[in-house]
């Protein structure tokens, strides 16, 4: 072969790294709306329900930063303390009466064995379901 050319098989690969993250591409923008979403929600809830978790809940996007695996984690444990923590505490169907510290305590535990998902479900086996 001479230079630049390639055979059959190494434009198939290519092609298909390609579409591969084009891809990977239209998932990480899509869950970047999906959380962008979910964070104005929350914030207007917390206006509502929770004034005081406002300033928390607006810190926490912090954990989402970075790209690759970083920014997968961060986006994970950002969810997993919103759907965990913060929307039941809204619905009323978690007793949490300080969600900034139950988020401040989920979030410090980022690096801890287990980490932020470990950290949300002992907060609430702490926390008594609201009746």
């Amino acid at each position: 072969l001479a230079v630049g050319e390639g055979t059959r098989t190494d434009v198939a690969q290519t092609n298909a790294r390609l579409q591969s993250g084009i891809s990977d591409y239209a998932q990480a923008v899509a869950d970047l709306n999906r959380a962008i979403a979910t964070y104005i929600q929350v914030i207007d809830r917390g206006l509502t329900r929770q004034p005081a978790a406002v300033p928390e809940i607006v810190a926490s996007a912090t954990m989402i930063a970075g790209d690759g695996a970083g920014y997968r984690r961060g986006v994970a444990d950002w969810c997993a303390i919103i759907d965990g923590l913060v929307r039941p505490a809204f619905d009323r169907k978690l007793a949490l009466p300080d969600i900034a510290a139950a988020m401040g305590e989920a979030r410090a535990a980022s690096d801890s064995p287990g980490g932020v998902a470990a950290a949300v479900e002992t907060i609430r086996k702490r926390a008594a379901p609201s009746a």
